[in-house]
């Protein structure tokens, strides 16, 4: 079956069904269930593309803190479509700062050094989606009090409020994940042998916007766990793409489950037989007794028989989950520690750096020649070793990656520090789960005793009948813990082979497209050297450079950062052209000077991306960096902002 006859509408649904059908080897009902059970549906329609442009950036308060008298008010207003530039003569002048806050009022996360949190008081950020205006407004940035509204012949609707950064960041992942047909992807991870469960939305689908200086990945921020594949195939927007999605959210749930029975089946297995055997023993005795008057006994020992099982019950739910809880505790803490790790590396290695940059050498390490007070001057006058001459480099991702590291420590500490409690929380809810059981099993052998030492015959078939119902229930929860779930997993797997074949070819002739733009593009940004540029259905990028086959991972930083622009780019071009896809059309690129790239190819990126925003009239790039003669002139005055000499930018 080809992708061509899989149309978008009732009938394909029902060629997908068959086909998974045949595939799996399964009846139609079986397969109906598993797909509805795990939230499987036949996505086919087509992403329309919304373009998202920032329209004005405003926020104040005060450096130092509330009781600093050191006022800012930064306003930046009247943004459009277009190339537009955010310079500064010196470093650390705010510039990545402004970047942060438009991801802040975007995503609703903190997003500004932490020592600098203290100063905001007011945040707003205008933006247009698809031909709407809307406007985030934070009136009090330190409680995150504030609304999203859109606004319409100058009147304002409230489309969500805010009260905490909780419910900030949900108001903004609600709304961006509706508007631009975006859903939320997991992966699972292996920890010790256990499925942790990741959920990714809007946070991590907005990195796809941001170009950072060392890139990882083609597409997003992060080059793991088959991350830049599902990224790429959101954005590029193809039908049933979405479903390849809910049926790797399902796979993963399936491993999770088999996972936790492969460990826990032998130890429900051998208690839920230890009370079997005790009722059926029970059984026996009762079918010995000779006739007893005794209802109320019995009645009292049925009631004491229900709350053991279902004290039993609750106890093998506990174990079931408290191994569920203890795989995310010890994910949190491997994260926590491994996020402080990263910060401690950047630590010592910016402090490595700075240690090195202070030596002033006298003479030359290799003919002893002493440097004269000229020289020493001409070389700091020029920023740039007195030895070799090589210029002093921009220190400012340094600190932005150092920030960003922290605030991952943070991240992880609250995580891990959540689940430790939430570990505990579980642990004491089992212990007492046990102590009741104990006590109702205590309960039953009483009554038990009470029952064998009654003296008046009656017949004991009623009490026969509630134990005769007690051993089915727990037989089938014995059972429950050996359930074959290779059906369902051949299902699962079949539906992914089946929809992976409907859009493969479609994916490919796309990618093509992408490539070949892409290409084009990073030629015009530099990369003269390339002879040709691939990028496959995984997301991952081939190239050939003078006739040698490399990778994108190969690549300089300076090189990557190109590429990856040029690859979001192409696949906006193919998108306009096509009428489909998911990316909203905004990139926000911070300071691409800083990997080394030589002047001649800053401009020749700089001159690409202005004709590109001539070329892509819906396209908005805002990008940092230092103000240099290849920045000002391309872009147009009226669309940058400049702090000049020692000025900050706000």
């Amino acid at each position: 079956m080809t992708a061509s006859m899989i149309q978008p509408n009732e009938e394909g649904k029902k060629i997908w069904l068959d086909q998974i059908v045949k595939k799996s080897g399964s009846d139609v009902g079986t397969v109906r269930t598993v797909l509805e059970r795990n939230q499987i549906n036949a996505r086919q329609t087509k992403a329309v593309p919304q373009r998202l442009t920032i329209t004005s950036i405003a926020f104040s308060g005060f450096k130092g803190g509330k009781d600093s008298t050191d006022g800012f008010d930064f306003a930046w207003r009247d943004l459009g479509p277009g190339l537009w530039a955010v310079l500064s003569d010196a470093n650390l002048r705010g510039k990545t700062t402004i970047l942060n806050v438009v991801r802040w009022a975007l995503t609703g996360r903190r997003s500004v050094r932490e020592d600098m949190l203290p100063w905001f008081r007011t945040l707003k950020l205008g933006f247009v989606l698809d031909g709407r205006d809307f406007e985030v407004q934070v009136s009090d940035v330190q409680e995150a009090q504030g609304q999203l509204v859109r606004i319409h012949d100058q009147k304002e609707r409230v489309v969500a409020t805010f009260w905490d950064d909780p419910s900030f960041e949900n108001a903004m992942s609600d709304f961006f994940m509706g508007e631009l047909g975006l859903q939320p992807i997991t992966n699972h991870a292996d920890r010790h042998g256990k499925s942790v469960e990741q959920p990714h939305g809007w946070l991590w689908l907005y990195s796809s916007m941001l170009i950072e200086p060392n890139p990882v990945a083609t597409f997003g921020s992060q080059g793991m766990a088959g991350m830049p594949t599902r990224m790429m195939q959101m954005f590029i927007g193809l039908p049933w793409a979405n479903t390849t999605n809910d049926i790797k959210a399902a796979q993963g749930r399936l491993a999770t489950k088999n996972n936790q029975a492969t460990t826990l089946s032998e130890g429900i297995r051998g208690k839920t037989g230890k009370r079997i055997a005790e009722l059926r023993e029970r059984l026996t005795a009762l079918g010995k007794l000779p006739s007893l008057d005794t209802a109320a006994i019995r009645r009292r020992l049925a009631e004491a028989s229900d709350r053991f099982a279902k004290a039993d019950a609750k106890v093998r739910a506990l174990k079931l989950a408290i191994a569920d809880v203890e795989g995310d505790a010890q994910a949190a803490k491997m994260a926590f520690d491994e996020a402080r790790r990263a910060l401690q590396a950047l630590k010592e290695s910016a402090a490595a750096g700075y240690v090195f940059r202070t030596l002033r050498p006298v003479c030359c390490p290799s003919c002893d020649e002493v440097f004269s007070p000229e020289h020493e001057q001409q070389r700091q006058s020029e920023h740039a070793c007195v030895v070799c001459g090589t210029l002093e480099t921009d220190g400012e991702d340094s600190s932005a990656a150092t920030e960003a590291a922290d605030e991952s420590v943070k991240s992880a500490s609250t995580e891990s520090a959540k689940q430790q409690r939430r570990l505990a929380q579980t642990r004491e809810n089992l212990a007492a789960a046990e102590a009741a059981r104990a006590e109702s099993s205590k309960e039953c052998s009483s009554i038990e005793a009470e029952l064998e030492s009654a003296g008046r015959a009656e017949d004991p078939r009623l009490e026969m009948r509630v134990i005769d119902a007690q051993l089915q229930e727990l037989e089938k929860l014995a059972g429950m813990a050996e359930d074959d779930t290779s059906e369902e997993l051949r299902i699962l797997d079949a539906a992914e082979q089946v929809t992976k074949s409907i859009y493969h070819d479609e994916q490919d002739r796309i990618l093509g497209l992408v490539s070949k733009l892409a290409a084009d593009y990073a030629r015009k940004f530099g990369i003269e050297a390339l002879d040709s540029l691939q990028i496959n259905g995984a997301g991952a990028m081939r190239l050939v450079k003078r006739t040698v086959p490399t990778s994108f991972r190969a690549q300089t930083d300076g090189e990557k950062a190109r590429l990856k622009v040029a690859a979001i780019l192409a696949m906006l071009k193919v998108s306009d052209n096509e009428g489909v896809g998911r990316h909203p059309g905004l990139l926000l690129i911070d300071s691409p000077k800083s990997n080394e790239m030589i002047d001649k190819n800053y401009a020749m990126l700089m001159s690409g991306l202005a004709g590109l925003t001539d070329e892509l009239k819906s396209l908005q790039i805002i990008f940092t960096g230092i103000a240099q003669p290849a920045v000002m002139d391309i872009v147009p005055l009226e669309n940058r902002i400049h702090a000049r000499d020692d000025d900050y930018l706000w």
